[in-house]
């Protein structure tokens, strides 16, 4: 559910990189890359979507709706991760290995708000080279 909340606070950009966090969190860092890249990817799609093709009243709205989609969508991609890791290791995983930690939210916001200032930059960009 992180996944998706940082998706709608903070874009599609925050969601792939921190499903990418999520799993090197849950062993599988080799997948961090490409979610960071399809954050990025579907950021671009959203910002020309947003920019160039909807008019300024259905911006708004249909960010939103984006954003959740986009974070429901990392979300689901890892959630068969996410119960192996939690079936592995529950109620509690071995002393000395790395551990998915749900509840240290702060890095993930930590990312979320560094990938939103970074959206926000290119999405002015845009907005001024439109007009």
């Amino acid at each position: 559910m992180q996944i998706m909340a940082i998706g709608f606070l903070f874009g599609p950009m925050a969601a792939g990189a921190a499903a990418g966090v999520n799993f090197t969190r849950l062993g599988r860092p080799q997948l961090q890359w490409p979610c960071i890249i399809m954050g990025i990817v579907l950021f671009a799609v959203e910002a020309f979507v947003v920019v160039y093709v909807l008019e300024e009243k259905a911006i708004r709205p249909v960010g939103m709706v984006m954003n959740v989609a986009i974070g429901l969508g990392f979300m689901l991609f890892q959630k068969g991760d996410f119960e192996a890791w939690r079936a592995k290791y529950s109620p509690k995983p071995p002393q000395g290995k790395d551990t998915y930690r749900p509840n240290r939210i702060g890095s993930l916001f930590l990312i979320g708000i560094g990938c939103a200032v970074a959206q926000v930059g290119v999405l002015f960009l845009l907005f001024s080279m439109q007009g």
